[in-house]
């Protein structure tokens, strides 16, 4: 029997003749796997260059669950030359494994670009929006 899903569940077994003939244990409780993946939401593309973004990083493992014991430590990278990203963050108990982090990814540079988030540990287990596409903010001067 392998248990996939986090949670708490039941197996039970029953004779395929006589149903009345049973076995079942009762309050299995499975936790997140390893870590796998992260996934990382809240740009918006289009935009324009400045726009402040609120972001979620989420750990997951490799059944899709939600790794809500994560603890470790994160940082996060763009291909935007000029892009305002938020420090390395390591998760708290508390976050049960989804970090949100408010007005804090600006891409400033017209182009299209990525930004990622990944475990310092291991830059195997990251998460990443690509295809951005960042348009020109209001003109500002001439020279």
């Amino acid at each position: 029997v392998q248990l996939k899903t986090t949670g708490t569940y039941y197996v039970k077994v029953e004779d395929s003749v006589d149903n009345t003939k049973i076995g079942e244990q009762l309050g299995i409780v499975v936790n997140p796997g390893v870590l796998d993946y992260f996934t990382l939401t809240g740009i918006s593309s289009p935009m324009i260059a400045g726009d402040q973004h609120t972001v979620i990083a989420t750990a997951f493992d490799a059944n899709n669950n939600i790794k809500t014991d994560y603890v470790g430590t994160i940082a996060f990278t763009s291909d935007d030359p000029q892009v305002v990203l938020p420090a390395n963050y390591t998760y708290l108990v508390g976050d049960a494994g989804v970090a949100t982090f408010t007005n804090a990814v600006e891409l400033r540079t017209t182009g299209t670009y990525f930004v990622r988030v990944e475990d310092t540990l291991d830059g195997t287990k990251y998460g990443e929006q690509t295809g951005l596409f960042v348009n020109p903010a209001a003109i500002d001067h001439f020279t």
